[in-house]
């Protein structure tokens, strides 16, 4: 669920909590709420779900020549269809409003239909007295009448409560996703701000690269996280010719070793022990895809990388930047 416009993510938002509530409480005729749960779903950009809460409260439209395909649709969505007595497949078309209308009038047939009380008797010991008739037939089926339309409209709000409930949490997860985002975004574009500032160029370049409908401005981006990492490792730690022994292995530094110079310091650095496993594995995974798309890139080739690839690369990339440059913040303040 895609929604630009935070102002109409919170009207949803609030609107579908009120409905929920309203479902829940029983404060409104269903007809009544089916009709805010259509501005909902159009709030939402779910047109179908729109017109189908639209006409669970007013009536599926149809005519003497049946259903429209795209009505038919909507009833499948709305598990509207079904097999009648003969095996045919069928669509109801009757209205909440219509249902909730009946059911009241039954209620009031009902009461309308008990027995008067009536007192017989007679002074003449050798008449037969008759009990008058009573009603308790036309009880009967008003009862199952109102059990009848009551069933209909537990299962269409049951309907409605279930896709209302769904779009609630949806948007209520989106809202905290961005919450959490914002306020990592704002740590760490302080962090880059503060320690590489020089970077914040580079930046809003792979925004406008990722934001282009051209592949290669795709690849191009990449190269430029690529650089972006290998400047935090210049700054970090600076390339030597020295070399690290692993077990059996000898790690080089050099210039190029950006990567490996990323895992020494976070793990010469950080106290997080069990984090800097994860955080390093991420970086060699990174790097290497970032490392081949550069190659690529100096031979006067692009990488084969779709926008969406591109945008994660991106993401992990920049994630990985604020946590090491929050390892520097640290050490900083620890000086101070």
């Amino acid at each position: 669920m895609q929604i630009d416009n935070q102002e109409i993510k919170e009207e949803a938002l609030n609107l579908a909590e009120e409905t929920l509530k309203g479902i829940e409480l029983s404060r409104l005729p269903m007809a009544n709420i089916a009709l805010k749960a259509s501005r909902i779903a159009r709030l939402v950009n779910d047109y179908d779900l729109e017109k189908i809460f639209e006409y669970e409260s007013g009536g599926y439209p149809s005519t003497k020549d049946g259903i429209a395909p795209n009505i038919w649709q909507l009833g499948i969505k709305a598990g509207r269809i079904s097999k009648n007595a003969e095996g045919k497949t069928v669509m109801s078309c009757y209205a909440i409003n219509t249902i909730e209308n009946r059911i009241v009038a039954n209620k009031i047939a009902l009461e309308q239909a008990h027995d008067r009380n009536v007192s017989i008797s007679s002074s003449n010991p050798n008449q037969y007295l008759t009990v008058p008739p009573t009603n308790a037939s036309e009880r009967k089926a008003l009862l199952l009448c109102i059990n009848d339309d009551t069933t209909l409209l537990s299962e269409r709000t049951r309907f409605i409560y279930s896709n209302v409930k769904k779009i609630y949490m949806d948007l209520k997860f989106s809202s905290l996703t961005e919450s959490i985002w914002l306020k990592m975004k704002s740590r760490i574009d302080s962090y880059i701000s503060d320690i590489i500032p020089e970077e914040t160029q580079k930046l809003t370049a792979i925004y406008d690269s990722l934001n282009d409908d051209n592949p290669e401005k795709w690849s191009n981006a990449l190269t430029t996280c690529r650089r972006m990492l290998k400047t935090v490792a210049d700054k970090l730690y600076p390339p030597t010719d020295k070399t690290i022994k692993k077990g059996k292995s000898e790690i080089k530094l050099g210039e190029e070793q950006f990567i490996n110079r990323l895992i020494c310091y976070i793990e010469e650095n950080s106290t997080h022990k069990t984090l800097d496993k994860i955080t390093n594995s991420n970086i060699e995974y990174i790097g290497t895809r970032l490392d081949k798309i550069f190659d690529e890139t100096c031979k006067g080739t692009h990488a084969n990388v779709d926008k969406e690839e591109a945008e994660r690369c991106f993401m992990h990339v920049y994630m990985l930047i604020g946590d090491i440059l929050e390892i520097e913040r640290q050490i900083n303040n620890e000086e101070q």
